[in-house]
Order: structure tokens, then sequence, then C-alpha cells
């Protein structure tokens, strides 16, 4: 078969992207992880850890974590549930740090409303997706 020339999924603490995006890390293919962008960039209003998270520890390992000014780890928010972790596994860091993969953001907003409808329908028929679902904001970035 064929490579595709872009693969695209959600991060969040990272572990079903990482997954996707380790299977084509060598190929000429582009990678793009959507972060939840939330109601603002305000911290506490997102969870979108490799756009304003700094390098730090989290669980016992060295990633990029949302912090407050006091350095501990901050509360996050995100409409999808699963996507509100404060910090990434080390991977998403490695490959940030390396520029091999594409991390764009994703608001609330953006996931449920612009979508085209006919779209969501086709999602949610073939995936069982539902509004406020994690592949909202997927669905977002591959339309936009």
């Amino acid at each position: 078969g064929q490579l595709p020339d872009a693969i695209c999924a959600c991060v969040g603490g990272g572990s079903n992207s990482a997954g996707s995006f380790a299977a084509f890390l060598n190929d000429p293919v582009d990678i793009y992880g959507v972060e939840p962008m939330g109601k603002s960039s305000n911290l506490g209003d997102h969870a979108a850890t490799l756009t304003y998270g700094t390098p730090g520890n989290m669980h016992g390992f060295d990633s990029y974590v949302l912090k407050t000014d006091s350095g501990d780890p901050a509360p996050v928010y995100s409409i999808a549930s699963g996507l509100d972790y404060p910090s990434v596994g080390p991977e998403h860091a490695f490959w940030k740090d390396l520029g091999r993969v594409n991390y764009v953001s994703c608001t609330d907003e953006e996931a449920v409303d612009e979508p085209v409808e006919e779209d969501l329908v086709l999602l949610e028929k073939n995936v069982g997706s539902s509004h406020g679902d994690p592949q909202d904001h997927v669905v977002f970035q591959i339309f936009d």
C-alpha cells in the first residue's frame, strides 16, 4: 500500500496519538498533533501543554508541563474528556523538540461548531463519535 500524505490525532496525555505517530516517524508523512485550546489561552482554560507548557517533571518523567507560578501542575480544561491533562508523554516532548511533529491547537468552539455537520454525521456513523469527543479536535484540523 501507499503511505498517507499526513496523519492527524488529538493529543492530551498523548498515549493514543503516540502509538499512531510512531509508525510513520521515519516516513515522508506530515504528522499533526492537535492540542485542546479549550476556552482561551489563559492558564486553566486549556490543556495545550506543548504550546504553552515549559520543561518540567510530571509523574516521574521529563516533558512539558503547564505550571502555576509556584511550579505546581496547573488546573487544565477541555470539553473533551481525556484531553484535560497538564503534561504530555515524553515522546511528544522529544518529537516537538526535534520538529518532527507539527503541534497545533483547537478551541472547544472550533471543535464543536466548525466541522461541517455532514462530516460529523459521517464520523459519528463510522466511529461512534459525538460532539465533544476528542475526535472533534482532529476533525476541525482536517477540515480547516
